[in-house]
Order: C-alpha cells, then sequence, then structure tokens
C-alpha cells in the first residue's frame, strides 16, 4: 500500500499557526514521525496561509531537511504549482488535476516538465460525478487523456472522489463499486483521501479503518491517510498479508518482531 501522509495539511489550526510562524521544529518532527510511521509520500498543502506558493516551498525545504521521502504538492491552483515546482524541483507528485480544461492543460504541462506523478480528481467542467457510471467515465477519460499526452500509467493515481457517509448513505458503497471496477480495467494507481469518507460523523477512526480494509479488497492500492494512527497501519499490514500482497507475510511477521503490534 502506498501511504501519503496528509497530516501537514494547513486546514489542521496547529500545522496552519506552525507554517505562519515558521516553525521548522514543529513541521520537522511531523514529518518526520510520518516517515517513521511508514509514510512513502509528504502530502504538504498551505491552502490556508494566504502566502500559499512561498509556504509550499518552505514546507518542502523543512521536510527535506529530515525526511528523504518525496514530497506531494497540493494545491488547485496551478500557479501555485508552478512555483512550488519551480523551487523544489522534479520528483514531486502533483496533487491534484482534474478534467477541467484550465485546470488540466496547465497540470498535464507541469507534469510533464517536472516528471511528476499525479493525483487525477474524477471531476470535468460540469462538476463533481454523483454515479457510480459517471466516476468511472470520469476516470476512464482521465488514464486515456494523460497517457494520451505521454504520462504513464504507473505515474496517474486516479481519486474517485469519496463522499462522506454521513451525508450520503450509499457513498461508501458506491465507491467500493467505483474502486473495483477501476481496478479490473485500468492499469493506474488508485487513490483516496480516506477520512473524507468520515467526515461529520463521530469516532471517526472506526469508518476510516472499516472502509480501508474493503477499499484494499476491492482494488486500492494508495491512500492520503495518517499515518500515525497506529491500528489503522496495523490493519493495512494485516490487510495486505490476508489479500496476497505480502509475500509469506514477512512484512507482517517483521512488525511483529519489531514490536509494532505491542501496545
Amino acid at each position: 500500500m502506498i501511504i501519503i501522509g496528509e497530516k501537514l495539511n494547513s486546514s489542521i489550526k496547529s500545522v496552519r499557526e506552525a507554517i505562519a510562524a515558521r516553525d521548522a521544529a514543529f513541521i520537522g518532527e511531523l514529518a518526520l514521525n510520518q516517515d517513521k510511521a511508514g509514510a512513502s509520500w509528504l502530502d504538504i498543502n498551505a491552502a490556508m496561509l494566504p502566502d500559499e506558493a512561498d509556504s509550499l516551498v518552505w514546507l518542502g525545504e523543512t521536510c527535506r531537511a529530515v525526511s528523504s521521502k518525496p514530497l506531494c504538492v497540493d494545491t488547485p491552483d496551478p500557479e501555485k504549482a508552478a512555483y512550488a515546482l519551480e523551487k523544489l524541483g522534479e520528483g514531486c507528485m502533483i496533487n491534484s488535476i482534474t478534467l477541467e480544461k484550465a485546470r488540466y492543460d496547465a497540470m498535464s504541462a507541469l507534469a510533464i516538465r517536472y516528471k511528476s506523478p499525479l493525483v487525477a480528481l474524477c471531476m470535468e467542467d460540469g462538476g463533481a460525478p454523483e454515479t457510480v457510471e459517471d466516476r468511472v467515465r470520469i476516470a476512464t477519460a482521465l488514464r486515456d487523456r494523460l497517457t494520451a499526452d505521454g504520462i504513464a500509467a504507473q505515474d496517474i493515481y486516479i481519486d474517485p472522489m469519496i463522499s462522506p457517509v454521513g451525508a450520503v448513505e450509499t457513498a461508501g458503497a458506491d465507491a467500493l463499486a467505483v474502486i473495483s471496477r477501476l481496478s479490473a480495467t485500468l492499469d493506474t494507481h488508485l487513490v483516496c483521501g480516506l477520512s473524507n469518507v468520515s467526515y461529520g460523523l463521530p469516532a471517526r477512526p472506526y469508518i476510516n479503518r472499516a472502509f480501508m480494509v474493503a477499499a484494499m479488497a476491492a482494488g486500492l492500492d494508495a491512500m492520503i491517510v495518517n499515518p500515525l494512527d497506529v491500528q489503522l497501519m496495523r490493519l493495512c499490514l494485516a490487510a495486505e498479508a490476508m489479500l496476497g500482497k505480502d509475500e509469506y507475510c514477512e512484512n507482517y511477521i517483521d512488525a511483529f518482531r519489531d514490536g509494532y503490534f505491542n501496545d
């Protein structure tokens, strides 16, 4: 499972305040803790700051001072993404592109220029899709267009855009149906912001963990998530073993021997 650590996000009050204060110790510790907890990528988001572009660069440089994990530049604004990528260089993931014409054209050009993988949201000029069929259609169109433009399928992370189950009672089942269909037909990665499914509900980690295991069984192979949720990460290891994604359960056994399952 590809883990994109979500905690360096300016929507979190303590993180937003640390970015504004340029508190490198706080941000560095959070980056390093996510790295040690199993993050494959570190998502950086400064959308809540008035100097978003400069803050993205500062976040990236601060993360790189303590961690070698690659960065995921999280902004819907192509101009701010371009500024950040110019400073941070090649190899960053871009979060995100859509089929909306202006955003697609700008973000795809950046991805090609900086050799960047892309999170591709199932959204078009008409807005976010409401049905399983529309999500599958948009996801397929994104894959087809991006690969035709020269971006490798394995650099594309299709995000079906999960709705909260507290607002749409079929959201979880619909998301699983989309993931299952796309995993059978596309050669891209499939990713989601896992915690979106639990928005507005109490005891959210339980919903997130339940959805994660079901989504992995449906074919999800990447997630934007809190790697500091130890119970979630333990379940991820167990699910990979159950789904045949962990040869001879080696990762699971190694984690147990290292004391990872000890409370």
